[in-house]
């Protein structure tokens, strides 16, 4: 049932992302918080819905005549109703404050849904492109980025085992299933606010992505290792990377943002993780510094983010077609500047959260054109389109010596 507080919060949410600029994920976090725990349905519906606007939100905004606009309260209720109306599956009984003219709204929705950009709802410039790289497979990857992910945790495989999760869920009634590819990865199929369970306070488990768990995998890590997580960020991929080799060896995990590295820190305690060291990225010293460190060293480049526009729909909405062409030109200067970080004999990983081969394959083929002393062992595309998961991209080099 929609409530009043649903009904105002599931709008002042959407509005934070579309009109403020806040990233949904935190807007939600703090949101949800304020709802006793055992609200579960009334916080499902605001997430939920919040993420299904933003999945859809040109189509709907262009759909009710707002397209490009701040809509006011009336077109904010009309929109509300709509996306209801065509995309939720709640209970709708509602004193709305308006009523829609559903067959004018029917009629512009049938014209809209013949224009890829509005069916899928992404900007003109990203469907283009997207055209002249993919050809005819474009439809099906953003029929992939249109559908509602699953929550995927990560087993800490220091603390517990994902059969011990998976039976803990199941007595909460949590239905979940084992993804058959990555040992580590528990698929919930029903929205839960998994933060506040035990088990994720006590650090056996954390929220990623399947897809994103192959990359860690991919690096293929041992107990003892010097490993680099070089654009470590708030450290998903670092804490598997610690865990895979058993606590073992020594991590360091370097970012420009210390806010986020202060964020790893914290999340390494909670899992029980003593072999990562943060560093700052402050100058180009940092770097120097390492020179012929590492084991490996993994680069999970800053990139568009187009694979996992069906977890972070807003994302699609943020970046233009000159923002890629500066991405792209950073991937060029990490790769050229950490690669010297590895020892010879030692393993650079360059992996992307992209679908666009300009971040991916051009940038391996680029790389392997300048002077460098590596040579390619591997590569890998997790496609959206192949299953439930993200898509990533990922190439190997062993260094010489």
């Amino acid at each position: 049932m929609l409530t009043d507080q649903i009904y105002q919060d599931v709008l002042d949410g959407w509005m934070a992302v579309y009109r403020d600029g806040y990233l949904a994920d935190k807007v939600l976090q703090r949101m949800l918080k304020d709802y006793p725990r055992t609200a579960r349905m009334a916080r499902e519906i605001v997430a939920q819905s919040v993420y299904g606007i933003l999945r859809h939100q040109r189509l709907l905004l262009a759909t009710i005549g707002v397209e490009g606009e701040i809509p006011d309260d009336k077109e904010q209720d009309t929109l509300l109703q709509a996306y209801l109306k065509w995309y939720g599956d709640y209970d709708q009984r509602y004193h709305w404050r308006s009523r829609p003219d559903w067959h004018f709204l029917e009629q512009e929705r049938k014209k809209l849904l013949e224009i890829r950009a509005y069916r899928f709802s992404i900007p003109d410039w990203v469907d283009a492109y997207g055209y002249r790289n993919w050809g005819d497979a474009w439809e099906s990857i953003l029929a992939s980025l249109q559908q509602i992910p699953h929550q995927v945790l990560r087993i800490n495989t220091l603390t517990t085992t994902r059969e011990t999760i998976f039976q803990q869920l199941k007595k909460l009634e949590i239905p979940a299933h084992r993804d058959a590819q990555v040992e580590t990865a528990l698929h919930v199929r029903q929205w839960t606010p998994l933060w506040d369970l035990p088990a994720f306070k006590q650090g056996n488990f954390e929220v990623q992505d399947a897809g994103s768990q192959q990359v860690g995998a991919f690096c293929h890590v041992q107990p003892g290792m010097r490993v680099i997580d070089a654009c470590a960020g708030s450290g998903g991929k670092t804490l598997q990377l610690a865990a895979a080799m058993n606590n073992k060896g020594k991590i360091l995990a370097l970012d420009t943002d210390g806010v986020k590295l202060e964020a790893l820190a914290k999340r390494a305690r909670r899992a029980g993780i003593h072999n990562i060291e943060t560093r700052v990225i402050d100058s180009t010293k940092v770097i120097k510094k390492l020179r012929d460190w590492a084991d490996i060293v993994l680069v999970d480049a800053p990139c568009s983010g187009s694979g996992v526009w069906r977890r972070n729909p807003d994302a699609k909405y943020r970046i233009e077609e000159e923002d890629l062409d500066q991405l792209i030109q950073t991937q060029r200067e990490l790769l050229v500047s950490y690669q010297r970080m590895v020892k010879p004999g030692g393993i650079l990983v360059y992996a992307t959260c992209s679908i666009f081969p300009a971040e991916n394959e051009e940038q391996m083929n680029w790389f392997e054109n300048q002077s460098i002393q590596l040579s390619r062992i591997d590569q890998q595309f997790v496609s959206p389109a192949s299953g439930d998961r993200d898509g990533f991209f990922m190439v190997k080099w062993k260094k010489e010596g």
